[in-house]
Protein backbone atom coordinates (compact mmCIF):
# COMPACT_ATOMS: atom_id res chain seq x y z
CA UNK A 1 0.00 0.00 0.00
CA UNK A 2 2.42 2.17 1.35
CA UNK A 3 4.89 1.54 -2.27
CA UNK A 4 1.92 2.14 -4.36
CA UNK A 5 1.36 5.41 -3.04
CA UNK A 6 4.64 6.25 -3.02
CA UNK A 7 4.97 5.36 -7.10
CA UNK A 8 1.32 7.41 -8.02
CA UNK A 9 3.10 10.64 -6.00
CA UNK A 10 6.45 10.25 -7.74
CA UNK A 11 3.96 9.81 -11.53
CA UNK A 12 2.47 12.37 -10.40
CA UNK A 13 5.46 14.50 -9.75
CA UNK A 14 6.85 13.72 -13.28
CA UNK A 15 3.90 14.56 -14.65
CA UNK A 16 3.81 18.12 -13.11
CA UNK A 17 7.75 18.61 -13.96
CA UNK A 18 6.55 17.95 -17.89
CA UNK A 19 3.87 20.07 -17.75
CA UNK A 20 6.10 22.75 -16.28
CA UNK A 21 8.75 22.51 -18.91
CA UNK A 22 6.73 22.58 -22.10
CA UNK A 23 4.87 26.11 -20.58
CA UNK A 24 8.32 27.27 -20.04
CA UNK A 25 8.97 26.22 -23.64
CA UNK A 26 5.50 28.04 -24.61
CA UNK A 27 6.89 30.84 -23.06
CA UNK A 28 9.99 31.18 -24.44
CA UNK A 29 9.02 30.72 -27.90
CA UNK A 30 6.28 33.66 -27.68
CA UNK A 31 8.54 36.39 -25.61
CA UNK A 32 10.06 38.03 -28.45
CA UNK A 33 6.26 38.99 -29.88
CA UNK A 34 5.56 40.52 -25.95
CA UNK A 35 6.57 44.09 -27.23
CA UNK A 36 3.80 43.83 -29.69
CA UNK A 37 1.23 42.42 -27.82
CA UNK A 38 2.34 45.66 -25.15
CA UNK A 39 1.69 48.09 -27.93
CA UNK A 40 -1.48 46.64 -29.38
CA UNK A 41 -2.40 47.09 -25.88
CA UNK A 42 -1.36 50.52 -25.46
CA UNK A 43 -3.35 51.73 -28.89
CA UNK A 44 -6.50 49.94 -27.74
CA UNK A 45 -6.53 51.08 -23.96
CA UNK A 46 -5.62 55.24 -25.50
CA UNK A 47 -8.25 54.56 -27.73
CA UNK A 48 -11.04 53.72 -24.89
CA UNK A 49 -10.17 56.16 -22.79
CA UNK A 50 -9.98 59.49 -24.95
CA UNK A 51 -12.39 58.40 -27.59
CA UNK A 52 -15.26 58.38 -25.66
CA UNK A 53 -14.57 61.66 -24.34
CA UNK A 54 -13.28 63.81 -26.81
CA UNK A 55 -15.83 62.57 -29.70
CA UNK A 56 -18.92 64.86 -30.51
CA UNK A 57 -22.31 63.74 -28.44
CA UNK A 58 -25.24 61.79 -30.35
CA UNK A 59 -26.47 58.19 -30.50
CA UNK A 60 -23.10 56.11 -31.40
CA UNK A 61 -20.92 58.51 -28.84
CA UNK A 62 -22.99 57.27 -25.98
CA UNK A 63 -22.98 53.63 -27.59
CA UNK A 64 -19.49 53.52 -28.04
CA UNK A 65 -18.68 54.83 -24.11
CA UNK A 66 -21.30 52.40 -22.91
CA UNK A 67 -19.48 49.45 -24.59
CA UNK A 68 -16.07 51.36 -23.08
CA UNK A 69 -17.54 51.22 -19.56
CA UNK A 70 -18.36 48.15 -19.84
CA UNK A 71 -15.33 46.76 -21.05
CA UNK A 72 -13.47 48.26 -18.54
CA UNK A 73 -15.59 47.69 -15.39
CA UNK A 74 -17.78 44.44 -16.05
CA UNK A 75 -14.80 41.97 -18.30
CA UNK A 76 -11.53 43.54 -17.12
CA UNK A 77 -11.87 44.24 -13.99
CA UNK A 78 -13.21 41.04 -12.84
CA UNK A 79 -10.92 39.09 -15.35
CA UNK A 80 -7.97 40.83 -13.85
CA UNK A 81 -8.57 39.35 -10.27
CA UNK A 82 -9.56 36.03 -11.51
CA UNK A 83 -6.09 35.89 -13.49
CA UNK A 84 -4.13 36.56 -10.42
CA UNK A 85 -5.37 33.19 -8.93
CA UNK A 86 -4.28 30.85 -11.93
CA UNK A 87 -1.14 32.71 -13.37
CA UNK A 88 -0.08 35.73 -10.56
CA UNK A 89 0.57 39.37 -11.73
CA UNK A 90 0.93 37.87 -15.83
CA UNK A 91 -2.14 41.09 -16.67
CA UNK A 92 1.53 43.75 -15.25
CA UNK A 93 3.92 41.75 -17.37
CA UNK A 94 2.01 40.87 -20.57
CA UNK A 95 -0.65 43.07 -20.80
CA UNK A 96 -0.67 45.94 -19.06
CA UNK A 97 -0.53 49.58 -21.30
CA UNK A 98 0.83 51.50 -18.45
CA UNK A 99 3.61 49.22 -16.99
CA UNK A 100 4.95 48.70 -20.22
CA UNK A 101 4.70 52.71 -21.22
CA UNK A 102 6.32 53.35 -17.86
CA UNK A 103 8.93 50.55 -19.34
CA UNK A 104 9.30 51.89 -22.29
CA UNK A 105 10.23 56.12 -21.29
CA UNK A 106 12.73 54.26 -18.75
CA UNK A 107 14.95 53.15 -21.83
CA UNK A 108 15.81 57.04 -22.30
CA UNK A 109 15.21 58.14 -18.97
CA UNK A 110 16.74 59.91 -16.14
CA UNK A 111 17.45 56.54 -14.41
CA UNK A 112 17.81 58.11 -11.02
CA UNK A 113 18.16 55.95 -8.04
CA UNK A 114 14.92 54.86 -6.78
CA UNK A 115 14.36 57.49 -3.38
CA UNK A 116 13.21 56.25 -0.20
CA UNK A 117 9.74 57.73 -0.29
CA UNK A 118 8.91 56.15 -3.49
CA UNK A 119 10.19 52.91 -2.17
CA UNK A 120 8.70 53.11 1.42
CA UNK A 121 5.53 50.50 1.54
CA UNK A 122 3.10 52.95 2.19
CA UNK A 123 3.01 54.88 -0.91
CA UNK A 124 0.99 52.23 -3.12
CA UNK A 125 -1.66 52.19 -0.20
CA UNK A 126 -1.73 55.82 -0.31
CA UNK A 127 -2.05 55.48 -4.39
CA UNK A 128 -4.77 53.54 -4.39
CA UNK A 129 -6.90 55.25 -1.51
CA UNK A 130 -6.39 58.50 -3.41
CA UNK A 131 -7.29 57.26 -6.80
CA UNK A 132 -10.58 55.43 -4.86
CA UNK A 133 -11.67 58.34 -3.41
CA UNK A 134 -11.48 60.24 -6.95
CA UNK A 135 -12.91 58.01 -8.80
CA UNK A 136 -15.76 58.27 -6.66
CA UNK A 137 -15.98 62.28 -6.63
CA UNK A 138 -15.90 62.35 -10.22
CA UNK A 139 -18.05 59.60 -11.23
CA UNK A 140 -15.57 57.06 -12.35
CA UNK A 141 -17.91 54.48 -13.43
CA UNK A 142 -20.68 56.71 -15.71
CA UNK A 143 -18.91 59.79 -17.29
CA UNK A 144 -16.10 59.35 -20.41
CA UNK A 145 -14.52 62.58 -19.28
CA UNK A 146 -14.14 60.63 -15.54
CA UNK A 147 -12.65 57.85 -17.01
CA UNK A 148 -9.92 59.85 -18.86
CA UNK A 149 -9.27 61.78 -15.61
CA UNK A 150 -8.31 59.06 -13.59
CA UNK A 151 -7.12 56.51 -16.09
CA UNK A 152 -5.42 59.10 -18.40
CA UNK A 153 -4.09 60.83 -15.29
CA UNK A 154 -2.49 57.29 -14.16
CA UNK A 155 -0.81 57.01 -17.17
CA UNK A 156 0.81 60.05 -17.20
CA UNK A 157 2.27 59.62 -13.12
CA UNK A 158 3.03 56.41 -14.39
CA UNK A 159 5.44 57.45 -17.72
CA UNK A 160 6.72 60.27 -15.07
CA UNK A 161 8.22 57.91 -12.47
CA UNK A 162 9.44 55.70 -15.31
CA UNK A 163 11.00 58.08 -17.21
CA UNK A 164 12.52 59.65 -13.71
CA UNK A 165 13.62 56.58 -11.83
CA UNK A 166 15.11 53.45 -12.30
CA UNK A 167 18.69 52.51 -12.86
CA UNK A 168 19.97 49.53 -14.93
CA UNK A 169 17.69 48.66 -18.05
CA UNK A 170 13.89 48.67 -18.42
CA UNK A 171 13.20 49.11 -14.93
CA UNK A 172 9.67 49.62 -13.47
CA UNK A 173 9.56 51.37 -10.80
CA UNK A 174 5.98 52.25 -11.26
CA UNK A 175 4.63 49.00 -11.00
CA UNK A 176 6.47 47.71 -8.09
CA UNK A 177 5.74 51.06 -5.67
CA UNK A 178 3.22 53.32 -7.26
CA UNK A 179 0.60 51.62 -9.35
CA UNK A 180 -2.99 51.75 -7.33
CA UNK A 181 -3.49 48.29 -8.18
CA UNK A 182 0.23 46.49 -8.06
CA UNK A 183 -0.06 46.51 -4.53
CA UNK A 184 -3.49 44.58 -4.23
CA UNK A 185 -2.72 42.27 -7.62
CA UNK A 186 0.39 41.41 -5.53
CA UNK A 187 -1.25 40.27 -2.68
CA UNK A 188 -3.76 37.75 -4.46
CA UNK A 189 -0.58 36.71 -6.34
CA UNK A 190 0.58 34.52 -3.01
CA UNK A 191 -3.06 32.63 -4.16
CA UNK A 192 -1.43 31.95 -7.47
CA UNK A 193 -0.44 28.54 -8.62
CA UNK A 194 1.80 29.73 -11.23
CA UNK A 195 5.01 30.61 -9.50
CA UNK A 196 8.94 31.75 -10.53
CA UNK A 197 11.72 30.43 -8.22
CA UNK A 198 15.71 30.46 -8.81
CA UNK A 199 17.58 27.38 -9.90
CA UNK A 200 20.40 27.81 -7.57
CA UNK A 201 18.37 29.82 -4.50
CA UNK A 202 20.69 32.08 -2.15
CA UNK A 203 19.50 32.30 1.50
CA UNK A 204 18.60 35.44 3.07
CA UNK A 205 15.86 35.97 1.61
CA UNK A 206 14.27 38.47 -0.64
CA UNK A 207 16.65 41.35 -1.57
CA UNK A 208 16.06 44.59 -3.55
CA UNK A 209 18.34 45.18 -6.44
CA UNK A 210 18.52 48.04 -9.76
CA UNK A 211 21.17 46.31 -11.42
CA UNK A 212 19.68 42.97 -12.23
CA UNK A 213 17.71 41.74 -15.37
CA UNK A 214 14.24 41.79 -13.43
CA UNK A 215 11.97 45.24 -14.30
CA UNK A 216 10.52 45.37 -10.58
CA UNK A 217 13.98 44.91 -8.97
CA UNK A 218 13.89 41.99 -7.30
CA UNK A 219 17.25 40.29 -6.76
CA UNK A 220 16.81 37.09 -8.68
CA UNK A 221 18.54 34.61 -7.28
CA UNK A 222 16.94 35.48 -3.66
CA UNK A 223 13.42 35.52 -4.58
CA UNK A 224 10.98 34.06 -2.21
CA UNK A 225 7.92 35.58 -2.90
CA UNK A 226 5.67 36.48 -5.98
CA UNK A 227 4.44 40.38 -4.37
CA UNK A 228 6.64 41.89 -6.85
CA UNK A 229 7.00 39.70 -9.84
CA UNK A 230 4.74 40.75 -13.11
CA UNK A 231 5.57 37.38 -14.69
CA UNK A 232 7.26 39.13 -17.45
CA UNK A 233 9.32 35.85 -18.00
CA UNK A 234 12.61 37.63 -19.18
CA UNK A 235 14.42 35.39 -16.28
CA UNK A 236 13.29 32.03 -17.80
CA UNK A 237 16.35 30.78 -19.77
CA UNK A 238 15.68 27.04 -19.96
CA UNK A 239 19.08 25.84 -21.72
CA UNK A 240 20.83 27.88 -18.80
CA UNK A 241 21.58 26.74 -15.48
CA UNK A 242 20.96 29.66 -13.64
CA UNK A 243 17.83 32.11 -13.71
CA UNK A 244 14.24 30.92 -12.76
CA UNK A 245 12.28 28.31 -13.79
CA UNK A 246 8.49 27.65 -13.83
CA UNK A 247 6.86 26.00 -10.86
CA UNK A 248 3.45 25.11 -10.46
CA UNK A 249 1.97 25.03 -6.72
CA UNK A 250 -0.93 24.26 -4.98
CA UNK A 251 -3.12 27.40 -4.67
CA UNK A 252 -2.37 29.11 -1.59
CA UNK A 253 1.20 27.68 -0.56
CA UNK A 254 2.71 30.86 -0.30
CA UNK A 255 0.10 31.82 2.55
CA UNK A 256 -0.26 28.62 4.29
CA UNK A 257 3.67 29.18 4.56
CA UNK A 258 3.80 32.50 5.00
CA UNK A 259 6.64 33.09 7.36
CA UNK A 260 9.02 31.57 4.52
CA UNK A 261 8.23 34.75 1.95
CA UNK A 262 8.85 37.93 3.37
CA UNK A 263 5.66 38.96 4.67
CA UNK A 264 5.01 42.96 5.20
CA UNK A 265 2.68 44.97 7.58
CA UNK A 266 1.95 46.97 4.23
CA UNK A 267 0.08 44.05 3.14
CA UNK A 268 -2.17 43.44 5.99
CA UNK A 269 -2.60 47.45 6.52
CA UNK A 270 -3.39 47.72 2.70
CA UNK A 271 -6.35 44.95 3.74
CA UNK A 272 -7.89 46.78 6.24
CA UNK A 273 -8.10 50.13 4.37
CA UNK A 274 -8.83 49.44 1.12
CA UNK A 275 -11.19 47.30 2.20
CA UNK A 276 -12.99 50.12 4.12
CA UNK A 277 -12.21 53.00 1.59
CA UNK A 278 -13.62 50.60 -0.89
CA UNK A 279 -16.84 49.66 1.12
CA UNK A 280 -17.14 53.30 2.08
CA UNK A 281 -17.47 54.16 -1.69
CA UNK A 282 -20.55 51.83 -1.70
CA UNK A 283 -22.23 52.88 1.67
CA UNK A 284 -22.64 56.03 0.85
CA UNK A 285 -24.63 55.89 -2.51
CA UNK A 286 -27.07 53.35 -0.89
CA UNK A 287 -27.30 54.25 2.89
CA UNK A 288 -30.18 56.30 3.81
CA UNK A 289 -28.12 57.39 6.77
CA UNK A 290 -25.99 59.67 4.28
CA UNK A 291 -29.30 61.23 2.85
CA UNK A 292 -29.87 62.03 6.74
CA UNK A 293 -26.34 63.25 7.26
CA UNK A 294 -26.30 65.66 4.58
CA UNK A 295 -29.68 67.29 5.01
CA UNK A 296 -28.37 68.05 8.67
CA UNK A 297 -25.08 69.13 7.86
CA UNK A 298 -26.21 71.68 4.44
CA UNK A 299 -28.92 72.98 6.84
CA UNK A 300 -26.90 73.77 9.89
CA UNK A 301 -23.84 74.86 7.32
CA UNK A 302 -26.22 77.44 5.88
CA UNK A 303 -27.52 78.36 8.92
CA UNK A 304 -23.79 79.49 10.16
CA UNK A 305 -23.67 81.80 7.41
CA UNK A 306 -21.36 78.51 5.20
CA UNK A 307 -23.25 79.39 1.63
CA UNK A 308 -20.18 77.92 -0.19
CA UNK A 309 -21.25 74.56 0.76
CA UNK A 310 -23.71 74.65 -1.34
CA UNK A 311 -21.54 75.84 -4.74
CA UNK A 312 -20.56 73.96 -7.26
CA UNK A 313 -16.70 72.89 -7.36
CA UNK A 314 -14.13 72.53 -10.22
CA UNK A 315 -15.44 69.60 -13.05
CA UNK A 316 -11.88 67.95 -12.07
CA UNK A 317 -12.87 67.42 -8.58
CA UNK A 318 -15.99 66.55 -8.57
CA UNK A 319 -18.96 65.57 -10.55
CA UNK A 320 -20.51 68.52 -12.45
CA UNK A 321 -22.77 67.35 -15.60
CA UNK A 322 -25.53 69.80 -15.67
CA UNK A 323 -26.65 67.97 -19.18
CA UNK A 324 -26.91 64.56 -16.96
CA UNK A 325 -28.92 66.56 -13.95
CA UNK A 326 -26.29 66.00 -11.82
CA UNK A 327 -24.15 68.18 -10.20
CA UNK A 328 -21.96 67.75 -7.07
CA UNK A 329 -21.33 70.82 -4.59
CA UNK A 330 -18.88 70.92 -2.03
CA UNK A 331 -21.24 69.40 0.79
CA UNK A 332 -21.13 66.67 -1.45
CA UNK A 333 -17.70 66.38 -2.23
CA UNK A 334 -16.49 66.97 1.51
CA UNK A 335 -19.23 64.44 3.02
CA UNK A 336 -18.16 61.62 0.37
CA UNK A 337 -14.67 61.61 1.31
CA UNK A 338 -15.14 61.87 4.78
CA UNK A 339 -17.84 59.39 4.86
CA UNK A 340 -15.15 57.12 3.01
CA UNK A 341 -12.40 57.82 4.98
CA UNK A 342 -14.77 57.70 8.42
CA UNK A 343 -15.66 54.07 6.83
CA UNK A 344 -12.55 52.87 6.22
CA UNK A 345 -10.51 54.17 9.66
CA UNK A 346 -13.92 52.46 11.50
CA UNK A 347 -13.42 48.90 9.50
CA UNK A 348 -9.67 49.21 10.11
CA UNK A 349 -10.10 49.52 13.72
CA UNK A 350 -12.84 46.89 13.92
CA UNK A 351 -10.55 44.47 11.76
CA UNK A 352 -7.51 45.20 13.37
CA UNK A 353 -8.56 44.49 17.05
CA UNK A 354 -10.10 41.12 15.80
CA UNK A 355 -6.70 40.29 14.54
CA UNK A 356 -5.38 41.14 17.50
CA UNK A 357 -8.02 39.31 19.29
CA UNK A 358 -7.80 35.97 17.63
CA UNK A 359 -3.75 36.50 17.66
CA UNK A 360 -3.25 36.53 21.22
CA UNK A 361 -6.13 33.35 21.52
CA UNK A 362 -4.54 31.29 19.35
CA UNK A 363 -1.19 31.89 21.55
CA UNK A 364 -2.94 31.15 24.59
CA UNK A 365 -4.85 28.20 23.47
CA UNK A 366 -0.64 26.98 22.33
CA UNK A 367 0.23 27.75 25.77
CA UNK A 368 0.19 24.97 28.18
CA UNK A 369 -0.68 22.71 26.45
CA UNK A 370 -4.39 22.78 26.71
CA UNK A 371 -6.45 19.48 26.33
CA UNK A 372 -9.21 20.66 24.02
CA UNK A 373 -6.18 22.93 21.86
CA UNK A 374 -6.13 21.63 18.68
CA UNK A 375 -2.74 20.53 18.89
CA UNK A 376 -3.44 18.47 22.31
CA UNK A 377 -6.62 17.26 20.30
CA UNK A 378 -4.15 16.05 17.05
CA UNK A 379 -2.10 14.50 19.65
CA UNK A 380 -5.08 12.79 21.38
CA UNK A 381 -6.01 11.39 18.17
CA UNK A 382 -2.78 10.32 17.65
CA UNK A 383 -2.33 8.25 20.59
CA UNK A 384 -5.82 6.82 20.19
CA UNK A 385 -5.49 5.70 16.83
CA UNK A 386 -1.29 4.43 17.63
CA UNK A 387 -1.46 2.21 20.76
CA UNK A 388 2.31 0.98 19.30
CA UNK A 389 3.34 5.01 19.83
CA UNK A 390 4.00 5.38 16.18
CA UNK A 391 5.85 8.40 16.59
CA UNK A 392 6.06 9.65 12.62
CA UNK A 393 1.89 9.18 12.75
CA UNK A 394 1.69 11.55 15.40
CA UNK A 395 3.85 14.60 14.41
CA UNK A 396 2.42 14.63 10.71
CA UNK A 397 -1.22 14.48 12.10
CA UNK A 398 0.44 17.27 14.63
CA UNK A 399 1.81 19.09 12.05
CA UNK A 400 -1.28 19.20 9.44
CA UNK A 401 -3.04 21.03 11.96
CA UNK A 402 -0.36 23.79 12.89
CA UNK A 403 -0.05 24.57 9.03
CA UNK A 404 -3.11 24.88 9.05
CA UNK A 405 -23.54 62.83 -2.14
CA UNK A 406 -24.98 63.05 -5.27
CA UNK A 407 -27.27 65.58 -6.48
CA UNK A 408 -29.68 66.42 -9.27
CA UNK A 409 -30.82 69.79 -10.75
CA UNK A 410 -34.66 69.73 -9.59
CA UNK A 411 -35.38 67.91 -5.91
CA UNK A 412 -38.08 65.53 -7.52
CA UNK A 413 -35.65 64.12 -10.24
CA UNK A 414 -33.96 60.38 -9.62
CA UNK A 415 -31.36 58.51 -11.88
CA UNK A 416 -30.57 54.94 -11.95
CA UNK A 417 -26.82 54.47 -11.92
CA UNK A 418 -25.45 51.47 -13.38
CA UNK A 419 -21.89 50.25 -12.00
CA UNK A 420 -20.18 46.99 -11.67
CA UNK A 421 -21.77 46.24 -8.79
CA UNK A 422 -25.31 46.62 -10.11
CA UNK A 423 -28.10 49.23 -10.51
CA UNK A 424 -28.85 51.64 -7.95
CA UNK A 425 -31.51 54.14 -7.79
CA UNK A 426 -30.38 57.60 -5.98
CA UNK A 427 -33.18 60.20 -5.06
CA UNK A 428 -31.24 63.47 -3.76
CA UNK A 429 -31.89 66.81 -3.51
CA UNK A 430 -30.48 69.79 -5.60
CA UNK A 431 -27.88 72.22 -4.54
CA UNK A 432 -30.51 74.82 -4.58
CA UNK A 433 -32.03 73.64 -1.52
CA UNK A 434 -29.38 74.75 0.44
CA UNK A 435 -29.99 78.53 -0.88
CA UNK A 436 -30.66 80.93 1.81
CA UNK A 437 -33.36 82.23 -0.06
CA UNK A 438 -34.55 78.25 -0.38
CA UNK A 439 -33.91 77.97 2.84
CA UNK A 440 -36.05 81.34 4.36
CA UNK A 441 -39.02 80.44 2.33
CA UNK A 442 -39.35 76.94 3.24
CA UNK A 443 -38.87 78.13 6.94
Amino acid sequence: MSAGGGTVALASSSAIRTLTRRLEAVVVRFRPFFPFIHAAMAVFFVALIVGPAILPQSALTQRVAGAANWLIWGLWFPLVFLSVIFTGRSWCGTLCPMGAASEWVNRVGLKRPVPGWLRWEGTPIVSFLLVTILGQTVGVRDYPGAILEVFGGTLIAALTIGFVYGRGREKRAWCRHVCPIGLLLGVFSRLGIVDLVPKRPVAGGDAYTERGLCPTMIDLKRKTESRHCVMCMRCVQPERAGGLQLRLRPPGEEVAEIDRHHPTAAEVWFLYLGTGVSLGGFLWLVLPQYQWLRQTIGAWAIDHGWDWIGESGPSWLMVVHPEAREVFVWLDFLLIVGWMVGVMLALTVILAALNALTAWLAGWLRAGGRAWSPAAISRASSRNHSSDGNATARGTAAAGLAKPWRTASSASSARTRSGASGSRKSTVPSAMEYAPAAMSSSA
